[in-house]
């Protein structure tokens, strides 16, 4: 993993996000001097090498999201689970998917991180399931 790759997984980060269990934001990173990149270049190189991923790289903060802040705020149905994640798992995930994102296969019946899906195809898949289950049991 080269300094240039991470200057373009950098580009794919998002800026103005919370900051994720190291409380660190895209904005350090992305602001930050050469030194820094050079090192995680290195630290990413040597995870590949040793097939090693930090504990942290596995965290995550679990907030609530409001969907509509003028709906019910008392209401269970008005909020979404969204999860922190570290800024530097981001871009590692970032240049795995860059470097090696076509050699991944992708099961059909998989929604998450795929283009034009979302959760909502799994929730409305699932309940298509269970009625159907539910009138020929």
């Amino acid at each position: 993993m080269s300094v240039e790759d991470i200057k373009t997984a950098l580009r794919n980060l998002k800026m103005g996000l919370a900051a994720g269990a190291d409380c660190v934001v895209s904005e350090h990173i992305i602001h930050s001097h050469h030194p820094l990149l050079f090192t995680l270049s290195f630290c990413f190189y040597m995870m590949l090498l040793h097939g090693y991923v930090p504990h942290n790289f596995c965290k995550g903060i679990i907030v609530p999201s409001v969907r509509d802040k003028y709906g019910d705020l008392s209401s269970v149905e008005n909020y979404h689970p969204i999860t922190l994640s570290s800024v530097t798992s981001k871009i590692f995930e970032s240049l795995l998917l860059l470097k090696y994102g076509k050699y991944f296969s992708v099961n059909d019946r998989q929604f998450g991180l795929r283009k034009k899906s979302s959760c909502n195809s799994t929730i409305f898949v699932l309940c298509n399931m269970i009625e159907y289950f539910n009138i020929f049991q």
